[in-house]
C-alpha cells in the first residue's frame, strides 16, 4: 500500500511525504520519505515515490531495481516488523514458534514438529528440499508435521536481525512449515526445547556436532540426553572437492552415540549444491540484470 501527499496546484503548509508498506505473509516492511519541499514538480515527485515503491517490491522478489536519485534534504526511514520474530523476543515466550506455509503461526505444543531440518537456508535450494523430503518419508506417517528450523542464535554466529530472519522465512511461504527458535545455539538445546524431536543433518554439520571444541565435557556426555530421549539424527552424505562421497561411516562416532545416528542412502542426497555458490551466482545474475536495465533506460 502507498499513501502520499505531493505537489498540487495550491501551496501546502505541511511536508511533502509518502508512506509505503508491503506485507508478504511473514513480515511487514515500511518506508517513509519526507521530500525536499519545493525541489521537484508534481511529475518528478510522483516519479520519485513510484520508483521507491517499485524498488521495494523488486527487492522482495529479487529482481533488478531502477535508479533513484534522492536529494540532500530528502529524509528516508525504513523498518521491518516480523510478528513471529517479535513473539520470540517477549519475556515469557516458549522458545519456539511454528510458521505454517500460509504464513499463520502457532506455539501450541500439540502442533510442535516431530522432525526438523535445521540450517541457515541462505538461500533455500533443491539440495535442502531433497533432505527435507527424506525426513518426511521417515516421519510423515506420525501425523505430526516435519519442519525446516531456523534459530536466531547458533554456536558460531551472532543473533540474526529481524529483517534478515523475515527475508529467509519468505522462502518457505507456500512450501513447507518452518520453526523459528531462540536460545538454542546447540542441537542438544533444540532437542531439550522440543522433546522427542528427530533431525536430518548434513555430513559437515554432524562433523561439527561431534567436535569437542563446542563443549566443556565429553561429546557423548553432552549428547546423552538426546539418546535418552529417543532422538534420531538422519545423516546425509556429500561429495568432497574430489568428487568422493563422504558419509556417516567416514565419521568417528563415539560408541555411546552409535544409536543416535542413522545414514541416509546416497541415492536420497545426490545433489551437489552449495548455498555459498548459489548466493554468488544469484548476486552476479542480479548485478548483470541491473546493469542491462540501466543500459536500456539510457
Amino acid at each position: 500500500s502507498l499513501t502520499a501527499t505531493l505537489v498540487t496546484d495550491r501551496p501546502k503548509k505541511g511536508d511533502h511525504r509518502a508512506h509505503i508498506c508491503m506485507y508478504d505473509g511473514v513480515a511487514a516492511r515500511f518506508l517513509s520519505v519526507t521530500l525536499d519541499k519545493g525541489a521537484r514538480n508534481r511529475a518528478e515527485e510522483d516519479q520519485y515515490v513510484s520508483a521507491l515503491a517499485f524498488n521495494m517490491l523488486a527487492t522482495w522478489v529479487r529482481s533488478p531495481t531502477v535508479s533513484v536519485r534522492s536529494l540532500p534534504n530528502d529524509r528516508l526511514t525504513s523498518s521491518t516488523e516480523c510478528p513471529a520474530y517479535r513473539l520470540l523476543t517477549t519475556p515469557q515466550n516458549p522458545g519456539w514458534v511454528l510458521i505454517r506455509p500460509d504464513g499463520t503461526f502457532t506455539q501450541d505444543p500439540s502442533q510442535a514438529p516431530v522432525g526438523i531440518f535445521p540450517g541457515s537456508f541462505n538461500p533455500l535450494h533443491d539440495g535442502h528440499r531433497q533432505l527435507f523430503q527424506a525426513l518426511v518419508r521417515r516421519l510423515g506417517a506420525t501425523g505430526r508435521p516435519c519442519a525446516y528450523a531456523l534459530t536466531l542464535t547458533n554456536a558460531d554466529k551472532d543473533l540474526l536481525p529481524e529483517e534478515e530472519v523475515a527475508r529467509r522465512l519468505e522462502a518457505f511461504l507456500g512450501e513447507a512449515p518452518v520453526i523459528l527458535t531462540v536460545g538454542t545455539p546447540l542441537f542438544v538445546d533444540m532437542a531439550r526445547l522440543l522433546p522427542g524431536v528427530h533431525f536430518v543433518l548434513g555430513f559437515d554439520t554432524v562433523t561439527r556436532l561431534l567436535n569437542p571444541r563446542y563443549y566443556d565435557r565429553p561429546v557423548a556426555e553432552v549428547l546423552a540426553p538426546m539418546v535418552a530421549g529417543g532422538t534420531k539424527i538422519y545423516v546425509a552424505g556429500r561429495h568432497d572437492s574430489d568428487g568422493v562421497f563422504q558419509q556417516l561411516t567416514d565419521i568417528d562416532v563415539p560408541a555411546p552415540l552409535a544409536g543416535l545416528l542413522e545414514a541416509i542412502p546416497q541415492a536420497e542426497c545426490c545433489l551437489k549444491l552449495s548455498s555459498t555458490e548459489l548466493r554468488r551466482t544469484e548476486q552476479d545474475a542480479l548485478a548483470l540484470a541491473t546493469a542491462e536495465a540501466a543500459k536500456l533506460k539510457d
